[in-house]
């Protein structure tokens, strides 16, 4: 194809994409095919071109883009690039693509009744305060306007940063909803695991508490990437002994209203100890004796993503014993990275409890502007809304092909993943498929995935959000402003059932929250452990490219 052919297709596809964005209300309508409905679509894959700015071009994958898979027995039947701690510790394939099935089969039968479960708790004990200076802008700037249109915030819209709550047993987690009916709606012992967190961040005596303080930076991070910032560092608060702190400075995911205090904009601080404003010294060592200090890096020696804490830290020996039993079933596997903990379940019941508690409750405005936003967007949650999201960013590529060898995954699994969690969930019925494309998809790649789907079909996503412009960034980052990565953040964990990639901290955020908010029960697929586990599913859509960076990363253990 030369380049005026392709500059022309482009602008036909994009044409095409804005067509189809001008007839959404959130909810996007599908585009009428001419062809029969029984007849697989196309695939959609990028171009050769090598650019920040890639096009889409309709077409099958060349077979030298994809990995021809040798098929052995036993834990070799799939070749990978380079091998990496986190592969040493997966002990069988087989059984990590079983518990996909796993996912797909035990999880659905239970999901849908759990669906309502409060993502945004709101207790009303809690003293309230109004600012001392207005935050019309603020409001504004997530679409709910004045103050006389909140509800749950009426009485002030900031909780008081020094009114702690009387907790002290289980009964008082008021963010975790009752297991009543031991549906498993949740992960295992996590009204006691929030409550172990709560102790550990409010000693009875602040005056001699030390702290680790982690800092969100300008621009160092996308909302996914600070988000799991926070989460590692309070896991390491509580291997250390420690209470974290913190700290935000023109974050971009706050608003400038709320200056440093970028996190407690959003949520109650993590702990009612007077913080100590204090930089801190750089951890020199686990036993380090400095009031405050600092992680050099998520990976600094002993304090790494690797190294997490007893879990006899946080529960009884009942609960030891039985998250730990969680942990040994092949469903409970997510591939996180390289690093040598990267797919072990106990690090991720470690950080969906983090998260949990770092979220357990949003300010009352926040609660009533992602309230309101979700309103607005009509998702039908008790129908089966089903997650995607396709990262499809040249800078996460490496990260794939050194965790389980391509590049990408080829579009079409997301359709096929998507239609098994539905099947599962309604059985081949005439009601709709419902899907929710999330805005932290690139555009052109939110663009293949709408064109992907059939015609009956019913498609939202925050990419029709009023604030959700195309521009240069969203094209490569996807629709991450402000108000648009919140609300699709919560959109993400409110769905039930997912096909995404671990490896992209968005995904891999709302899928640990998930796992806390009722919707535990529901079908969760990572499409790297797919391409890890299955020589079928790899032979059919994993893509490799010579063009796409295929550098190993520095803690390779053995190249092939």
């Amino acid at each position: 194809m030369n380049s005026a052919q392709r500059r022309s297709l482009v602008f036909a596809v994009v044409s095409l994409g804005i067509l189809a964005l001008l007839q959404m209300q959130f909810l996007v309508e599908p585009v009428e095919r001419d062809r029969d409905q029984d007849t697989p679509l196309p695939a959609v894959v990028l171009s050769e071109r090598q650019s920040d700015e890639k096009e889409v071009v309709t077409k099958t994958p060349e077979p030298q883009q994809k990995v021809k898979p040798k098929r052995q027995s036993g834990t070799n039947s799939i070749q990978l690039p380079y091998t990496y701690p986190v592969h040493q510790q997966i002990v069988s394939r087989e059984k990590l693509y079983e518990g996909v099935q796993k996912q797909v089969e035990k999880q659905v039968r239970t999901c849908a009744d759990h669906t309502t479960e409060p993502l945004l708790p709101a207790p009303s004990e809690y003293k309230r305060k109004h600012p001392k200076t207005s935050h019309t802008s603020l409001l504004n700037d997530f679409y709910i306007g004045d103050e006389s249109k909140l509800v749950h915030s009426k009485d002030g819209l900031f909780l008081s940063g020094t009114s702690k709550p009387n907790i002290k047993d289980v009964s008082d987690i008021y963010w975790i909803p009752e297991d009543t009916d031991n549906s498993q709606i949740n992960l295992p012992c996590t009204r006691e695991a929030q409550l172990g967190l709560f102790k550990s961040q409010n000693p009875s005596d602040c005056a001699s508490a030390n702290f680790l303080a982690t800092r969100l930076k300008a621009d160092a991070h996308g909302l996914g990437s600070a988000l799991s910032l926070v989460v590692h560092d309070l896991i390491s608060s509580v291997l250390l002994g420690r209470i974290v702190t913190v700290k935000s400075n023109k974050w971009f995911f706050a608003p400038s209203e709320c200056g440093s205090n970028g996190w407690t904009c959003y949520f109650t601080t993590p702990s009612y100890c007077p913080d100590p404003q204090e930089k801190g010294d750089i951890l020199s060592s686990k036993t380090s004796k400095a009031r405050v200090v600092r992680k050099k890096d998520t990976d600094q020696k002993g304090v790494s993503r690797s190294d997490l804490p007893e879990l006899s830290t946080i529960l009884d020996a009942k609960c030891v014993d039985i998250v730990n039993k969680w942990s040994k079933q092949p469903e409970n596997t997510y591939l996180m990275g390289t690093f040598k903990k990267g797919s072990d379940p106990l690090l991720t019941w470690w950080m969906a409890q983090a998260i949990r508690y770092l979220v357990r409750t949003p300010q009352p405005w926040f609660s009533d502007a992602i309230s309101s936003n979700l309103a607005g967007q009509g998702f039908p949650w008790k129908d089966g809304l089903v997650f995607q999201q396709l990262r499809g960013e040249i800078a996460k590529f490496r990260e794939y092909y050194n965790t389980f060898g391509c590049h990408d995954v080829h579009i079409t699994a997301y359709q096929k993943w998507t239609n098994t969690i539905y099947n599962n969930q309604h059985g081949k019925s005439d009601q709709p498929t419902s899907i929710y494309i999330s805005g932290n998809t690139p555009h052109d790649s939110f663009l293949s995935l709408v064109s992907m789907q059939r015609a009956d079909h019913q498609i939202y996503s925050t990419w029709n959000h009023s604030a959700a412009a195309v521009s240069s960034e969203s094209k490569r980052w996807g629709a991450n402003t402000l108000v648009v990565s919140w609300v699709d953040f919560w959109a993400g964990v409110a769905s039930s059932g997912w096909v995404c990639i671990i490896q992209s901290n968005w995904c891999r955020m709302i899928n640990f929250l998930r796992l806390t908010a009722g919707r535990a029960n529901c079908p969760f697929i990572d499409l790297g452990v797919t391409m890890l586990s299955d020589p079928d599913e790899r032979q059919q859509y994993c893509i490799v490219k010579d063009e796409w960076p295929k550098k190993p990363f520095s803690s390779v253990i053995q190249k092939h």
